[in-house]
């Protein structure tokens, strides 16, 4: 796998409200401006992505937009066209992909718990290919309505979460032509189905690029982790192996 993080973005934190206020948003799903958001700090170091390969993955996808249209179709009998458009799964990166400018291969993922992990996997296949440079970015949000159904597939420790992180995403080679500082060195990537540990807290089927880039961050110059346990709620979880760029 050998991939190395050339820049990376997180939107917790973030204050979305800039995006209401922009036309390019007017549509846009809180998918898409977290997405965006996670987008910008890659974005504003490497601003020249419109070659680039974008990944996205979602376990729930558009959730609340499928939820609107839904909810329309049974209340009102109207199947409204650009609600529809906008639950699909791919919605999302089209949206992106469309916003930077971005003419490479683009791929959706959705794998439940294995998301984030899927993400990954799949950029390194498309790197793999002979593509330089990959964006992966992963999102989940929260809805409110259904939430409390939503819960009865996950173990009472925890609390759905959302977030949404951009990782860009290249080889040894092309790290070293562009002569970009490596954040650290995605090794491999392992799947149990089970001896996890019990979930609890915030959670989101997608987090796993999150945990990544938070053990990286944290561990400053330092040494960082040579390797990530990822727990998930039904008791398998991954295992990411980590290094710094030699």
């Amino acid at each position: 796998m050998k991939l190395h993080i050339l820049a990376a973005g997180i939107s917790r934190g973030q204050d979305l409200s800039r995006f209401q206020r922009d036309p390019d948003f007017r549509k846009a799903t809180l998918n898409m401006m977290m997405g965006y958001a996670a987008l910008e700090p890659v974005i504003k170091k490497f601003p020249k992505l419109d070659t680039a390969a974008f990944v996205l993955g979602s376990s729930s996808g558009e959730l609340q937009t499928t939820h609107s249209f839904l909810s329309s179709l049974a209340n009102q009998g109207v199947a409204r066209p650009l609600l529809f458009q906008n639950s699909l799964y791919n919605a999302t990166l089209g949206f992106l992909a469309l916003k930077l400018g971005a003419t490479g291969p683009t791929v959706s993922v959705s794998n439940r718990h294995f998301t984030g992990e899927s993400c990954l996997e799949t950029a390194s296949i498309l790197i793999d290919s002979g593509i330089p440079l990959c964006i992966a970015v992963a999102v989940e949000t929260r809805v409110a309505a259904i939430e409390t159904g939503l819960l009865q597939n996950y173990p009472g420790e925890m609390t759905l979460d959302e977030g949404a992180v951009a990782v860009l995403l290249t080889d040894e080679k092309n790290a070293r032509a562009l002569g970009a500082e490596t954040l650290a060195v995605v090794e491999s990537i392992e799947y149990h189905k089970q001896g996890g540990e019990p979930v609890s807290g915030p959670y989101y089927d997608s987090n796993a690029i999150e945990r990544m880039l938070e053990a990286i961050i944290n561990s400053g110059d330092g040494e960082i982790p040579k390797e990530l346990k990822l727990s998930k709620p039904d008791g398998s979880f991954s295992r990411i192996r980590l290094s710094r760029a030699e």
